[in-house]
């Protein structure tokens, strides 16, 4: 976390890496071929989170949530350290110094990308 954004993390109860952590066991147990009903009776996806058999709805909704923190939070710290011309070597910084030589059409897609890219960085 350090090197990517330069986020010094806690050695107990850390978002950041509670966040990865939540990210990856989803990674893991949605990638188990067979590990929901949905992936046998492919119409579960369409019916309501609260009838049987579609749990895999909330846990699904709580993985994307973690992705979310996992990408796009310490992406913003970055962001904002960058914008605030504190933002020292990291791979984060040296993304959004990419990002400053686009046009603005570019610029949310070329974004989207390096957000993706630190995130890798640092999942490694």
């Amino acid at each position: 976390m350090n090197l990517t954004y330069r986020i010094r993390v806690r050695e107990k109860n850390d978002p950041y890496i509670e966040a990865v952590e939540a990210s990856l066991e989803g990674f893991a147990k949605a990638g188990v071929p067979g590990a929901f009903l949905v992936d046998f009776i492919p119409i579960l996806k369409y019916v309501p989170g609260w009838m049987p058999g579609a749990g895999f709805k909330g846990k699904t909704a709580h993985w994307r949530d973690a992705n979310y923190r996992m990408v796009k939070k310490p992406w913003e710290f970055a962001k904002s350290q960058h914008s605030q011309g504190i933002a020292s070597d990291s791979v984060a910084a040296a993304l959004l110094d990419g990002l400053l030589h686009i046009g603005d059409e570019q610029q949310e897609m070329e974004e989207v990308e390096a957000r993706s890219t630190a995130a890798a960085a640092f999942i490694g």
